[in-house]
C-alpha cells in the first residue's frame, strides 16, 4: 500500500513539473529570466536580462537539464530560463528522458542559442507591429484627406445650391406684384438691384 502511494506522489510531481511546467518557490531555489521579453505601452517586446522571478507558467520546453548544479533550462513562449531545482524535483527531472542531460558548458550554449532565436522571433513580432502601425497611420491619413475632400465638396455643392437659388429668387422676384393696397412695402433686394443698376 505504501508502495502504491510512493508511486502515485511520484506520478503526481512528474505530472505537475511537466505538464503544468510551472515553477515557483515549492519546487525551486531560484528562477532566473536569462532573458524576459515583455510588452511595453505601444505594444513593443521590449528585453530584460538575468532578472530573477517569482514564479514560471507556460513553460513550452524544457530543452536542457544540467545534473552538477540542478539547474534547469525552459522555454516559454516570451522568455528563457534558467531554474536551480530542490532535490526531490531535481531527482524527477533527472529520470525523465525527454529532458536531455547536458554538462554546464553545453546547456550554457544550448542556452545562448534559444536566447538568439528567441531575440530573433520578438524582432520578427516587433518589425510585424512596427509595419501595422505605420498601415494603420498611413490608412488614418488617407481617410482623414478623403473625407475632408467630401466635406469640401458638399461645401461647394451647398454654396451652389445657395447661390442658384438666390440668382433664381432674384431673377424671378416681380415687386410689383407684391399686394401692396394702402400700406407701402419695402423690398431689399429690389432697392439693392435698382442701386446697382
Amino acid at each position: 500500500m505504501k508502495l502504491i502511494k510512493s508511486f502515485l506522489f511520484f506520478v503526481l510531481l512528474l505530472f505537475s513539473v511537466g505538464a503544468r511546467g510551472q515553477y515557483t518557490s515549492e519546487n525551486s531555489f531560484m528562477r532566473k529570466a536569462l532573458v524576459l521579453f515583455q510588452k511595453d505601452y505601444l505594444g513593443f517586446y521590449q528585453p530584460s536580462q538575468d532578472v530573477m522571478v517569482d514564479c514560471i507558467y507556460g513553460v513550452t520546453k524544457n530543452y536542457a537539464y544540467d545534473r552538477k548544479t540542478h539547474n534547469l533550462y525552459v522555454l516559454t513562449t516570451n522568455g528563457n530560463f534558467v531554474v536551480t531545482l530542490n532535490k526531490d524535483y531535481a531527482k524527477i527531472v533527472k529520470k525523465n528522458p525527454d529532458i536531455p542531460q547536458l554538462k554546464t558548458e553545453e546547456a550554457l550554449e544550448l542556452s545562448k542559442k534559444c536566447t538568439e532565436s528567441l531575440f530573433l522571433k520578438m524582432e520578427q513580432y516587433n518589425k510585424l507591429r512596427r509595419d501595422s502601425m505605420e498601415l494603420a497611420r498611413k490608412k488614418f491619413i488617407e481617410d482623414s484627406i478623403a473625407h475632408e475632400k467630401a466635406l469640401e465638396g458638399i461645401r461647394i455643392k451647398r454654396e451652389r445650391v445657395k447661390k442658384e437659388r438666390e440668382l433664381t429668387y432674384k431673377a424671378n422676384h416681380i415687386w410689383k406684384s407684391v399686394p401692396t393696397g394702402k400700406i407701402k412695402l419695402y423690398c431689399p433686394i429690389c432697392d439693392l438691384l435698382a442701386e446697382l443698376i
